[in-house]
């Protein structure tokens, strides 16, 4: 646990970014718009 604030508040700033693209490429999979599986995992689900 951080128990420095400033320090806990640019954490939070970069999950945000890292989050907002996970969620852009999770919306893209479930509107059938996603031209590739997200990074990390093979298109057969393995």
């Amino acid at each position: 646990m951080n128990t420095n604030a400033i320090e806990a508040a640019y954490q939070r700033t970069d999950l945000f970014e890292r989050r907002r693209t996970l969620m852009e490429q999770w919306a893209a999979f479930l509107a059938g718009t996603a031209v590739s599986a997200p990074p990390g995992r093979h298109p057969n689900g393995t």
